[in-house]
């Protein structure tokens, strides 16, 4: 009995160094969400104006072609983005994991100076790019998509995300690759298996947890991603996030928009969920699988 209560007390101390940062997420994250929630389920009576509680936001949402083509539309450029950064940032990461010093800094460099600039100022970047006569648009030939060259395209949106998005992708796997003993790549040269095969039997499936947890932090992300879209698509490629935008702020129907934000905010956690349940089930890791 008197074991019982250091133990209760120690569980307590433990939790004191996390009070400002719960408190600040409730603040900024869980006190807000609640608020969108319901009023998701309110019943939007004209201009910024809400009556009693419905389903009807979410019916329209998930009956409307209009919307599910929107809400398809954002889960496409979402998986799109995520296979495409994990593609392009596992061969940096890679480098930074295994390369010289001096390759590491200047990767770093590339990396990092990115993500200290603001996505608009990026987006902005690539609209110079994608215009009729930008360099991009031109090379892309058949890509492009009339006088506007890539701008305005479904192409042109997926570069531009992709790019935005790709340092969390690198920073993600860079971890993970860090991390893998050095000695095992050694060993599996050593019995005979050329620089290939050590790769695709060794280093991949030991660093796939990190594969799949950065494509999980960019599809998360890129569901709600709303400056590049905005900027590289246009009204003609719509997705989650603008047509919030629109809804909440140009046409006032805060329910619908509300109800769409419920919507992305679900799919996020679902996806991690399932995440979460897959690592659990194989153990966390890939190298049980290699190594028996």
């Amino acid at each position: 009995m008197t074991t019982s209560r250091p133990r209760g007390g120690a569980r307590r101390a433990a939790w004191l160094p996390l009070a400002p940062v719960l408190t600040l997420y409730t603040i900024q994250f869980v006190v807000p969400m609640a608020l969108v929630a319901i009023t998701s389920f309110r019943r939007h009576q004209g201009a910024g104006e809400m009556g009693g509680f419905t389903t009807d936001n979410f019916a329209k949402i998930l009956q409307d072609p209009y919307y599910l083509g929107m809400l398809g539309r954002s889960m496409l450029l979402a998986g799109e983005t995520a296979v495409l950064t994990a593609i392009l940032g596992y061969p940096i990461a890679y480098a930074l994991a295994r390369g010289p010093r001096w390759l590491k800094v200047v990767l770093l460099v590339v990396v990092l100076v990115p993500l200290m600039t603001s996505s608009v100022v990026r987006s902005f970047g690539w609209m110079v790019l994608f215009a009729r006569d930008g360099i991009f648009s031109t090379l892309a030939g058949p890509l492009g998509d009339g006088p506007a060259g890539l701008m305005y395209t479904s192409t042109g949106v997926l570069i531009a995300t992709a790019h935005v998005l790709l340092p969390f992708m690198v920073l993600t796997l860079y971890g993970v690759l860090d991390r893998l003993n050095p000695t095992l790549a050694h060993a599996s040269m050593n019995l005979g298996a050329s620089r290939t095969g050590t790769f695709f039997r060794i280093t991949l499936p030991l660093s796939m947890n990190g594969v799949v947890a950065g494509m999980l932090l960019v599809f998360a992300t890129a569901t709600s991603a709303f400056v590049t879209p905005q900027l590289i698509g246009g009204t003609r490629y719509r997705v989650a996030a603008t047509e919030i935008y629109e809804q909440s702020i140009n046409l006032l129907n805060w329910p619908l928009a509300s109800a769409m934000a419920v919507l992305l905010v679900t799919i996020a956690l679902i996806t991690m969920a399932v995440y979460t349940r897959l690592s659990r089930d194989t153990g966390g890791s890939g190298a049980t699988g290699v190594i028996g």
